[in-house]
């Protein structure tokens, strides 16, 4: 399994893709985004389950969702033929798997050795690219339309508003994961809270 989870920030990185020589993944930032590793076709399951990402392009566009997938076999390049829906479909050639082990997806086989297995799986990020779900391929059958659905069951973020008179504050949502928040909680509840004070405007 991956080391990352839920609530983590997904690493960026630059990678060459179907579209791109050198595509830069922090300018998806303000869609909610499918990524997917799959590593090679010529695994039986990632090739069910990268044919089934391919046949649901038109639903990728019509759910604002864009799907990537993270191919780590050369002989791949043949499927850019069927990307019909360009913003919303796109492949990455991680040919050297440094994008693969940035996210975790290269498993030591054993403590004794330095052999490694690709294990694919799909991660679901939010807006602000902050992992929400973490899917390995376990159902090759179901995976793609699972992960669809849960990409659009994410909440979309409020459109932008003129601010209103208020402290000078900014709200900006899914910033800290459930765990650091439970923790800061925590220790309010522990140590107590108390105003840290302020000075009116009208005495300065």
């Amino acid at each position: 399994m991956s080391h990352l989870t839920p609530g983590d920030p997904a690493p960026l990185f630059r990678v060459p893709s179907t579209s791109s020589p050198n595509f830069n993944f922090d300018t998806v930032g303000g869609y909610r985004v499918i990524l997917s590793f799959l590593g090679s076709s010529k695994v039986d399951r990632c090739r069910q389950v990268l044919q089934q990402f391919l046949d649901l392009q038109a639903e990728f566009e019509q759910a604002n969702v864009p799907f990537f997938g993270v191919l780590i076999d050369p002989d791949d390049v043949v499927f850019q033929d069927q990307i019909t829906h360009l913003t919303y479909c796109k492949l990455f050639w991680d040919f050297d798997r440094a994008v693969s082990q940035l996210y975790g997806v290269l498993q030591p086989t054993s403590a004794a050795n330095f052999n490694v297995q690709y294990i694919p799986m799909s991660f679901v990020l939010n807006q602000n690219l902050q992992i929400m779900a973490i899917a390995p391929i376990q159902d090759p059958a179901q995976h793609a339309v699972q992960v669809l659905q849960w990409a659009k069951e994410l909440p979309e973020f409020s459109a932008p508003t003129m601010a209103t008179r208020q402290a000078p504050a900014l709200f900006i949502p899914n910033v800290l994961d459930h765990e650091l928040c439970h923790h800061l909680i925590q220790l309010y509840t522990t140590n107590g809270g108390k105003d840290s004070g302020f000075i009116p405007l009208w005495s300065l």
